[in-house]
Formats: structure tokens, sequence, C-alpha cells
């Protein structure tokens, strides 16, 4: 990524070390003029501005640094100082995309990373709505050449006949003895009976559905069309379910509102990371941002004791303390999750608990709280793993390759500043009289 840094040369150092701890590698150029700025924005040339408020070059305001960086389409961060005479607000105001202190330098990583996470999310989303498009006209034209899933059924739900490809469908010889009901996915039932008595009583009217219907090779796919209430049509004398499957369609629409929400998550975390000051805060914010922002079933931060044997809960969200066990000693249970995480440092994700997870505490916390998959993530200090991040999700497999590349970003950028609120302790500690030290301790 290039950064293109619009001021005097003072500054570019201390830039350039800051930018050695955000992800990736980072080029910045300087321009000390408007000639030299025009000469370095080129079309693709520059990734994010970081404008210079105090040291700008006289040839070149922020006004007209905004028009042009609008027109190549990059964002503009500024940089200004405490004892600056122009307010925040009228910076905001202005149109730029973020703004840091020039006394705060260290916290740019942290402001660059957040930048980075929205240009990857409007690339990505992009991405998914051409291939959303891609498959809409797949599924038009698709359709032109195959028939619907046809069901008929009585009012008691009793069905009377299923088109050829519903009983390859369900897998059924003969309709004898089976209810349409059955067949729908426990969580869309009420739904379902809920449109149903809309067309209960009136002959010819449709309502349209989006529901799970079961394969016959036992698992669930999803379905989109109309029951119509053909009870007095001497031909048909049953209601008829005419739909078709459209379960690549919107298990892609899913993924598309998870990642939208999750991006949505990690930027309030990076808001989290940028305020907070000591790390009991910090871990607060996150639980809680986890849980309202990433619509996570819960969250909570749990550090290692004792050499690694033992986890103290830190903060929480969506969950009482006493399903995370505390206090368990990780020595006298082999192969717990946490374990793992400690052992191999990455990652532990199930997506499926009842299903994958070991042991029957997980599963019976999952199933008294609602919740199918989770994540533990490290966090570091350098270098060594001090506690986990544990987040718990209502779906099955919510946490895909993307996703889980996404939280062990936001991990490392906690564990920086961990990190650097660990250093601020200690040179504070160092600047104070021993009997301060002491109190402090």
């Amino acid at each position: 990524m290039k950064l293109l840094y619009v001021g005097t040369e003072k500054l570019q150092d201390a830039i350039s070390e800051a930018l050695c701890r955000t992800r990736g590698r980072h080029d910045v150029v300087v321009a000390r003029s408007k000639e030299q700025f025009l000469a370095l924005l080129q079309p693709g040339a520059v990734d994010i501005l970081l404008f210079d408020y105090c040291a700008a070059p006289a040839d070149l305001p922020l006004s007209q640094v905004l028009i042009y960086a609008r027109a190549f389409k990059a964002p503009v961060l500024t940089l200004s100082s405490l004892a600056a005479e122009t307010p925040v607000d009228d910076l905001q105001s202005a149109g730029i995309n973020g703004y840091l202190f020039r006394e705060h330098l260290s916290q740019l990583p942290f402001l660059i990373n957040d930048k980075v996470d929205n240009l990857q999310l409007e690339q990505d989303m992009q991405e998914v709505y051409q291939a959303l498009e891609r498959t809409g006209n797949y599924y038009q034209t698709l359709l032109k050449c195959m028939h619907e899933f046809v069901f008929l059924f009585d009012e008691k739900g009793e069905l009377v006949y299923l088109s050829p490809s519903a009983h390859q469908l369900t897998g059924f010889s003969d309709v004898d003895g089976h209810k349409l009901f059955e067949y729908i996915h426990e969580d869309d039932r009420r739904q379902f009976f809920y449109l149903f008595k809309k067309v209960l009583k009136k002959p010819d009217n449709r309502v349209e559905v989006h529901l799970r219907i079961r394969h016959k090779a036992g698992h669930y796919i999803w379905i989109e069309g109309g029951v119509t209430n053909l009870v007095q049509n001497d031909a048909i004398e049953a209601y008829v379910l005419s739909c078709r499957d459209v379960t690549d369609r919107t298990e892609m629409e899913q993924e598309l509102l998870g990642i939208n929400r999750l991006y949505a998550c990690i930027r309030q975390f990076n808001r989290a990371i940028l305020s907070a000051d000591d790390e009991r805060k910090l871990f607060g914010n996150l639980c809680y941002t986890a849980t309202e922002f990433g619509n996570f079933k819960m969250a909570y931060i749990s550090q290692f004791e004792g050499n690694g044997n033992r986890l103290r809960l830190i903060q929480s969200s969506g969950v009482a303390e006493q399903d995370v066990d505390p206090q368990m000693v990780l020595s006298s249970l082999e192969q717990t999750p946490y374990q793992q995480v400690l052992q191999t440092g990455q990652c532990f994700v199930c997506n499926d608990i009842e299903e994958e997870m070991p042991g029957e505490y997980w599963r019976y916390v999952a199933r008294q709280k609602g919740f199918s998959s989770m994540i533990i993530i490290p966090l570091s200090k350098q270098g060594r793993i001090v506690s986990v991040f544990v987040l718990a999700a209502t779906d099955k497999q919510a946490f895909h390759v993307k996703a889980i590349e996404l939280l062990e970003e936001a991990a490392d950028d906690i564990s920086l500043k961990l990190q650097t609120i660990q250093k601020s302790t200690v040179q504070h500690l160092n600047g104070l009289k021993p009997a301060q030290q002491q109190h402090w301790a």
C-alpha cells in the first residue's frame, strides 16, 4: 500500500516507523508542494493521503487536497496538533476520512488498519454483488429450461400430489401419509403457518414464501416461491406450493450480510483500541462490541494464570460467569480447546458444536445458551499468549475462512495495543518514586 504524505519531510521517518507496525507493506512518499502533489497523485497510484494540517504546503490548502482526492477516490487522513487553532469538528465537517494528533503518532497503525479494512470491505462487497448478479442471471436462464418443485396439499397439510422434480427432491415414492409441514425447517414453520392462514379462506390468493425444506439426503435447502389457494378450482382442489431451489443465492446473501456485520464490528474494535488506555476497559469494550455490533451470541476474554494451567475471566458480554468456568484447570483436562490454543498459538474453530466439539461441557452450554459455533482467538504480549478472546454465534458454519482471517487480523491489532499499554505502564512506573511505585504495584 502506498501512502502519500503531504507536508514537510520532518515527520516522514516517524511515519514510516509507525507504519512498520501495520499489516502488510507500506511505502511513504512526500509531497512538499502542489506541483509534487499533482505529479504523485495518479489514478490507482496512491491508496491513502495523509495531510499534515500544521505543516501543509503554502500553495496546497486542505480544500484543494480534498477536491483532488475525491476525483481519484482516495481517502484523506489529517494530522493536526493538540495546540492547533482549528477545531477538530471543523476538520471533520470539511470531509476528511479520519484525523490524528501529531502528539499521538503511535496510534497511526490502528487508524491506517481501519481505513484498509474499509477499502477491503468495499472491494469485497463489489465482488459479492457482481457474483450475485451473475448468479441471478444464471438462475433466470436455468429456470427457462427446468420445472419448479410443485407440492399440492389439503387444509390439514397432507400432501396429495408432487411434481416429478419434487418427488426427486423429497425422495418420496408416494405421498400417502406424508405432511408438508413435517419437511419444513422447524425455525420456519411458524412463518409458514402464518402465511398459510392468509390464503386459507381466500380463493386464488397467493403469498410469497422463502423457507427451508428437508432434502431426501437429510440436509435442508432454501426454496423460494408462493402458496396459492386453488381449492375451488375443479381441476386442482388443493393448495399449491410452487417453488425453486435458491440455496446458493440465499447462502451467498447471508454470507454477504455476515461479512458486512463483521466489518462493522471490527471497525468498532478499532475505535475501542484507539480510545482505550488500560486492558480492562479495552477488553470490556471489545466484548460489548462483539455482541452488540457483531451479533455474536456471547463474547468473553479470559487470562491465563499459573504457567498457563488456569483461566481467569476478565470481561464478558452475553454470558454469565458460571458458563465460562474461569477456574478451569487445563492440566487435568487434556485436549481442551484452550489447551490447544495455548500449545499451537492458532485459533480454535468449531462450526458445529453439537457434532464436532470434544467433551460434553461445551455441548451442554451451547444447548442452554442457543449457539452452534465458536472461535477461541489467542491474544499475545511480546510473542507470548496471555489471554483468549472467545466468540460464539447462533448459526452453524459462522466462522468461514474470510471471517477467521478478519478476526485474526483484529487479534493482531489487539495484541499490539496490549504491548503499547504495557509499555506505557512501565514508563509511568519508572517515572515514579519508589514509594509511589509500591503504591501502584
